[in-house]
Order: structure tokens, then C-alpha cells, then sequence
């Protein structure tokens, strides 16, 4: 930072054209795979949790087999079945520090092969060892491929844990495209001989990303922006933060050159201030110009993608069964990080382990489901800048010992903090719904069903509400579940089950087969408002909660109202301010904003909109909160929360 108003903006944006977290058709091949590198036993370890081991055929988040975590759970590797001589080459190498490495020859080398399913650049490999152990390959050879036409091979030696080669290491320049070795769809990567004996070969990862950096003249501007519903009203919930960035086309590299054919949805963008991260995001849309020399890429955070995630449902197991929201919220993300390719991490205040509600989840998009957990829980969802998934209760961000950044027209270019006189809730309507069972209802039918006696017959069916199945009639028979006829097999949920009998007697081949049972409904009812909170100070002010089946009693819905008549009884007055910025700011974090007349607030801060375009500028919004009385849930003391 520079005397004056003027500073040094050190800004570039990342982009992973080409890493194994988002790519679809990578293919693993291997000669002498060992066992445990299976990844469909492996993957998120789902299928046999008591295999622990690594594999390259795939993303896991499993630990090594004598319990060590992998470095970083985004990268894993593979093991071979043969091992390293006993018996050392006559050659011998040093490492960096000066110290004799040993190689160690195998007898059958292992080779492992990586099809990129369409042809791709490469530049640089990365070939990672045993980093816990210190073990790694000494010598291997590369072999790249043009479609099923050999195009290169050639050898290594290495003496550290992870080798960065450079693959267009004495290729003629005219044979390169910007750098690179273009058209590559399969590269093959033998291991020829260890730094230790009688090893297997544990390669943690064998292929570089293909991973661009833009920056000075070749970065135009972006612009980052995060933010949460809690802006001009009082709202819960959870907003997808997104990211635009503006490129050059240097050498037409994007509509001509080798990232032609890898311009795709879903890659990964990163952008820094000043060596900050302020994120990852995935682009959902390249625009990508005839008429000029820029290309511009628009991204969101992966909370977008909760959108195409089905959440499979819930229902209590148990009579009167209850779960905190915090389990819950712990539930559907770790539902939903299952159902994504690459696993992400997410964190949920210890505060929401302290109210609890009967677990009826609904089949819906995990994105409605969170949704949903946040207005009955009062509480927002966002993914900050470290990419963790942030589950906050808004009972826990007043009273900060510190405030963590001051605005003032010292350091703003604008400052606004409007008055709003009528903006007062001092009276809130909070809908809740009470449950209801309604037995012996049609929950499913099959017209004309054609079945014979003695016959076995399996019906899957699933439901779009909560079912719970009492009975199937079939023709003149009723089979009860308690009969020898019939049995239901559930799947994970209520939602699912496969209905199995055998008829004994049927009137004829075809008749109606009809499925009964009890359905739950929620029904909608009225929170009354007491006399005694009526408007203090003149304004008369009512806030009505949004409609949320998982307000289901009305001591909830109680509970609620009591929060938000305490937190906004002088309304959601907020300020906005442009100002020269600070990179590690992120949702939620206080701020004391000054205006032109030097009075000024505390914020939370509730939108964070970074701008670069040659400089750097940051435009905040704040919703000014009144300091929390005293609060307790259950006898726990919640005022500032930790």
C-alpha cells in the first residue's frame, strides 16, 4: 500500500480448465491395480466403509489404510501390486539437500494409464509419492498419445516426493501450441523403479490440471459479488454468490487456440486480491466475442447447485421422535455433498443444537429444504471465502467484542445511510402448521393389474407425500401387513418401498390394485398476537413470517416471534458504502459505518460486492441491529452467542 489514497492492486483470477474434480471422462486403466483401488467400493467411501484406502480411479475422502489422512482429499491416488527390488540400480541420485537417494528397480513395472475422454493440452506433470512415508518413484517414463497414434515417450529421474516435469522439455517451439503439447488423449505413466525396497508403488497423483492464470494486462475486470436475503426486510435463507470475469484473447486462444475445445460449464474460478481468496465459483456461462479481443465467463458459488439435487425426505422413525436443526442441517448437506462429484466441507452453529422440531423433511430440491430449515430456525446459508458451507443462526452475531472494520468518508467514496421512520416491526404474525394424520387412505393404485394365483409379485412404488403403508387390496383378497402374504420392503425412506405378495385367490387375472395406508398433512394455523406487543414508539409496524411447514407448534412459532420482536423494534434500518476495501471481509462480520456527519453504527453485514478494474473497490451493505437483551433458550444463555 501506497502514501495517499492511491495503492498497488495485485489482482489475478484462476481458472482449472481441466481438473479431475469436474472432469467427466476421465478413464484410469492399470496393468496390476491392487485391490483396494477399486473406486467403486471407494468412492466417498459409501459402498464398503470399512475399506480404507486411496484410489486414482476417482475422488474419496477416505484416510490411508494405517489411518493417515491424505494431504488434501480432492486428489487421490493408486496402488500397484508389485514391488520394488531389494536390490538397488548401480545408479545413484542426490536430492536437493545433497543426500544419496537409492533406486530401486521393478521387475514388472506398474503402469498406470489416464484417457481424457477428448483431446486436451498438456504442459507440466505432477507426479506426487507417499508424502507421510516419503516414498516415491525414482525413475518413470511418460507416453502420450494423439487419439490411437503414439506421439511421445520419454524418461525421468526424480529424487523429491512431488516431481513437477515439464513435458515440453526440448520440443521444438513450432511443435507447440502458446506452450503447450495440444490434441493429448491419453498419457500412460510407468513406474520404473522406487527410492525404497520392497514397495508398492503408491502414486498419490500422476496428471497435471490444465490451470491458467490471468492477470496485469490479460485481466480486463471482475466482479465478485456475496450476499444474503437479509437486506431491506427481515428475511432467512440461503443466496448462491456468483463471480464475472472479463478476459483478454490473447492469441485467440479461447475461439482458435488449444482452450478451444475445453471452454465448458463447470470449471473453476478463483480470483484473488492482493494474494487473498476470495472464493471458488463454477461458470455457467461462456460469452465468447466475434468482434473484439475479450471473452467474459459468468460463475456461481456450487450453492447453485443445490437446485438439481433431489433431497430424498425424512419422516420420525419413532413415535414422538425429535431432531435438533442442527442435525438436520447436517443431514441434507451431507445428503447433498454425496450426490456432488467433489466433496465439500460445511459448518453449522452449535447454537441450532438447541431447539428441536419432529424431522419432517419434504421431497425437495436440497436447496427448498434448507430453505425451509432456515426460516423455521432463523438462520442463513452461505459458502465464504475458505469454500466452506456456513450455517449461522442470526443469534449469534450481536455483541461482538470487536469491531472488525471502520468505514468513514476518510476511506469511502460514498457513504448512505438512509432514515426510515415507518420501518418498525413492533408486531409479528407467525404462521405454524399442525400435523395431521388421516388413515386408511388411498395412497397408490394400479388400474388392471394382471397377476395369477401363486404368482409373486413385486411392485415398487413411491410417494410424493408422507405415507406410511396399512394394507393392499388385490381383487376379492385384503392382505394386512401382518399376513403371511405381504411384505413391504422400505428403502432409505418412507418415501420409497417395494411392495412383495403372493396372491392366494384372485376373481379373475385383472383387477384394481390399490395401496392404503395413513398420509400426514400439515395444516395451516394462526399464530394470535398478545395486546402486550403492541407498538412502544408511535409506529405501528406488522412483520408476517413466511409460510414454513417445519413451524409446526405453535410454542416454535412462539418462540420466533419473542426473537424478532426483541431483535427489530426499531425496524432493519441499513447503510451502503463503496469504499477502498478490505480482501478478507466476508458475510456476516461486523462493520462501524461513519457518515458525512461522523455518527455512526455498528453493521452486520449482509452483501459484499469486490470490483477490480485496475483498481480495487468494494461496495458493503449492513443491516443496523439493536444490542440483544439478555436471551436464553432452554437455559442457555444466547446473548452474543459463541
Amino acid at each position: 500500500m501506497t502514501d495517499g489514497n492511491v495503492r498497488k492492486i495485485d489482482a489475478r483470477v484462476d481458472i482449472a480448465y481441466g481438473n479431475e474434480e469436474i472432469a467427466d471422462a476421465l478413464k484410469f486403466e492399470s496393468d496390476v491395480k491392487n485391490e483396494i483401488s477399486n473406486y467403486n467400493s471407494l468412492f466417498n467411501n459409501r459402498n464398503a466403509p470399512a475399506v480404507k484406502a486411496f484410489t486414482l480411479e476417482g475422488n474419496a475422502d477416505n484416510v490411508l489404510s494405517c489411518g493417515r489422512a491424505l494431504i488434501d482429499p480432492e486428489i487421490v491416488g493408486w496402488w500397484s501390486t508389485s514391488f520394488s527390488s531389494e536390490i538397488a540400480e548401480d545408479t545413484e541420485l542426490r536430492n536437493t539437500g545433497g543426500e544419496t537417494v537409492n533406486s530401486y528397480p521393478f521387475a514388472e513395472p506398474p503402469t498406470l494409464t489416464v484417457g481424457f475422454g477428448s483431446s486436451r493440452p498438456v504442459k507440466t506433470l505432477q507426479v506426487f509419492g507417499d508424502p507421510q512415508l516419503g516414498e516415491y518413484p525414482t525413475r518413470f517414463a511418460v507416453t502420450l498419445f494423439r487419439g490411437k497414434e503414439f506421439y511421445a515417450r520419454k524418461e525421468f529421474t526424480n529424487t523429491e516426493v512431488k516431481a513437477n516435469i515439464d513435458l515440453t522439455a526440448d520440443v521444438p517451439s513450432d511443435r507447440l501450441s502458446n506452450g503447450y503439447i495440444d490434441g493429448i488423449t491419453n498419457m500412460a505413466v510407468e513406474i520404473l523403479a522406487w527410492n525404497k525396497p520392497k514397495r508398492l508403488s503408491k502414486i498419490y497423483r500422476c496428471y497435471d490440471d490444465i490451470i491458467e492464470q490471468y492477470k496485469s494486462d490479460e485481466l480486463k475486470c471482475f466482479e465478485c459479488i456475496r450476499e444474503l436475503p437479509n437486506t431491506d426486510e427481515i428475511a432467512y435463507g440461503l443466496v448462491s454468490g456468483s463471480c464475472s470475469v472479463t478476459l483478454y484473447n490473447k492469441d485467440r486462444k479461447f475461439d482458435q487456440g488449444y482452450l478451444k475445445e475445453l471452454m465448458h460449464i463447470n470449471k473453476r474460478v478463483v480470483p484473488y486480491i492482493n494474494g487473498t481468496k476470495l472464493g471458488s465459483f463454477y461458470i455457467k456461462e461462456w460469452d465468447i466475442s466475434q468482434n473484439d479481443m475479450f471473452v467474459k465467463c459468468d460463475a456461481s458459488d456450487r450453492l447453485l447447485d443445490f437446485r438439481d439435487i433431489m433431497y430424498e425426505g425424512m419422516m420420525p422413525k419413532s413415535s414422538g421422535e425429535r431432531l435438533s436443526f442442527k442435525t438436520l442441517f447436517e443431514k441434507v448437506l451431507e445428503y447433498a455433498g454425496n450426490s456432488l462429484l467433489r466433496a465439500f466441507s460445511y459448518s453449522v452453529d452449535k447454537l441450532l443444537g438447541e431447539w428441536s422440531i419432529e424431522p419432517y423433511l419434504p421431497r425437495k430440491s436440497v436447496w427448498d429444504v434448507l430453505q425451509m430449515l432456515c426460516e423455521a430456525s432463523m438462520s442463513f446459508v452461505y459458502v465464504g471465502k475458505d469454500d466452506v458451507i456456513y450455517v449461522k443462526s442470526e443469534l449469534m452475531q450481536r455483541q461482538t467484542p470487536e469491531i472488525s472494520v471502520k468505514i468513514s468518508p476518510e476511506n469511502a467514496f460514498s457513504v448512505d445511510i438512509p432514515f426510515f421512520a415507518d420501518m418498525e416491526a413492533d408486531r409479528v404474525k407467525i404462521p405454524y402448521f399442525r400435523k395431521v394424520v388421516k388413515p386408511d387412505q388411498e395412497l397408490y393404485r394400479i388400474n388392471d393389474f394382471d397377476a395369477s394365483e401363486g404368482q409373486e409379485v413385486n411392485i415398487p412404488v413411491e410417494f410424493d407425500k408422507f405415507c406410511e403403508i396399512e394394507r393392499v387390496e388385490y381383487g376379492a383378497g385384503k392382505f394386512a401387513l401382518s399376513t403371511n402374504d405381504l411384505t413391504v420392503k422400505k428403502d432409505v425412506s418412507y418415501f420409497k418401498c417395494t411392495i412383495s405378495f403372493t396372491p392366494s385367490r384372485i376373481d379373475s387375472n385383472k383387477k384394481d390394485l390399490v395401496v392404503y395406508g395413513k398420509e400426514t398433512t400439515f395444516e395451516k394455523q394462526e399464530l394470535a398476537i398478545p395486546e402486550d406487543t403492541q407498538s412502544k414508539s408511535g409506529a405501528d409496524g406488522l412483520y408476517t413470517h413466511p409460510d414454513c411447514e417445519l413451524i409446526q407448534t405453535a410454542d416454535l412459532a412462539a418462540k420466533i416471534r419473542d426473537r424478532l420482536l426483541s431483535l427489530y423494534p426499531t425496524g432493519t434500518r441499513s447503510a451502503t458504502a463503496t469504499w477502498r476495501g478490505a480482501e478478507g471481509l466476508d458475510l456476516l462480520q461486523t462493520a462501524e459505518i461513519k457518515g458525512r456527519y461522523g455518527d455512526g453504527e455498528e453493521y452486520m453485514i449482509t452483501q459484499i460486492k469486490n470490483t477490480v478494474d485496475g483498481g480495487f473497490k468494494q461496495e458493503i451493505k449492513g443491516v443496523s441491529l439493536p444490542p440483544i437483551q439478555k436471551q436464553s433458550i432452554n437455559g442457555v444463555d444466547i446473548t452474543g452467542g459463541t
